[in-house]
């Protein structure tokens, strides 16, 4: 129920386990979908989406868990997350895929798998831009306050508006007060539970900082992957430098053809009932024709 699964929201719960991997459910097939958190680090926002999709498919979700908040850039979560999956799957049919910063992830394990091992892995890219560009300078380090003003900024992006989450507000406040507003705004916008506390919420709002920080930094180049760009039709990136670019920028990450699908909903309510089968819709679609030669045996099995 989303009441077992809220826990899931604030660091608690299955966070704590040391294994990323969660079956969250089980199906009929044998392709194996592996879904990789958004910034926070929780898996609850896949619960709906895996709901609407074929019983063929097994769901999996990558959860960040307390072991892994050492890790700070995106290319060594993708390591460990490639490597928990060999240690689980060894037959069927791998997919990666992702929702917001979840497809930074998705793509990169899909990268690192292609250059091990000669198979293109099918990644679902959920309303998501693409990296900066490989000779683009990284950003320097910056205070907390800084750091906390471009996450609210991130979440205006997000939700779509402007919320209280901006410098100006922020600056007069003590770390709790600032706290606490984060929580207030993300009750107001329905990002965690109406439940979840102070104490909580803080150790999951530093770990969208990091992985805030970690999405900003990340660069790569581009490799002969199949990807599926599912695009929020009441889009976030209006204000965007990709605001005219059909693909987000991931035509630069990509030898072959991008495939785009636009669906109802913006980039929060895509992952929610009614939007979640227009989504499942796409996904099915792309895959009958992506995971063809992408059958992963005992002989093969993944390498990393």
């Amino acid at each position: 129920t989303v009441a077992q699964l809220a826990n899931l929201v604030i660091g608690a719960g299955a966070q704590r386990e040391r294994s990323s991997i969660i079956l969250i459910r089980k199906g009929t097939g044998s392709t194996n979908i592996f879904f990789v958190h958004p910034a926070g680090g929780n898996i609850m926002s896949y619960y709906d989406l895996s709901e609407a999709l074929p019983e063929e498919y097994n769901v999996y979700g990558l959860q960040s868990t307390f072991a892994n908040d050492n890790i700070t850039t995106i290319e060594e979560t993708a390591t460990i997350y490639l490597k928990e999956i060999e240690d689980t799957i060894s037959e069927g049919k791998l997919v990666f895929g992702g929702w917001s910063m979840g497809a930074l992830i998705a793509f990169e394990m899909a990268k690192q798998f292609y250059n091990k091992n000669e198979k293109n892995i099918p990644v679902i890219l959920l309303d998501q831009k693409a990296p900066a560009r490989y000779d683009q300078e990284k950003t320097k380090p910056i205070g907390r306050l800084e750091r906390l003003s471009v996450f609210g900024g991130k979440t205006d992006h997000i939700v779509g508006e402007n919320t209280l989450l901006n410098k100006e507000n922020l600056e007069p406040l003590s770390e709790s007060e600032r706290t606490a507003l984060f929580l207030q705004e993300f009750k107001k916008y329905n990002l965690v539970p109406e439940g979840a506390q102070t104490t909580d919420f803080q150790v999951f709002l530093d770990r969208m900082m990091l992985h805030n920080d970690m999405a900003i930094d990340y660069r790569t180049k581009s490799f002969k992957g199949k990807y599926l760009l599912i695009k929020a039709n009441d889009s976030t990136f209006v204000t965007d430098e990709f605001e005219n670019d059909a693909c987000y920028g991931w035509r630069f990450y990509t030898e072959n053809e991008v495939n785009i699908k636009g669906v109802n909903g913006n980039h929060i309510t895509i992952m929610k009932s009614p939007f979640n089968k227009e989504v499942s819709k796409a996904i099915h679609t792309f895959l009958q024709s992506a995971l063809v030669d992408n059958l992963i045996t005992q002989e093969s099995a993944v390498t990393v």
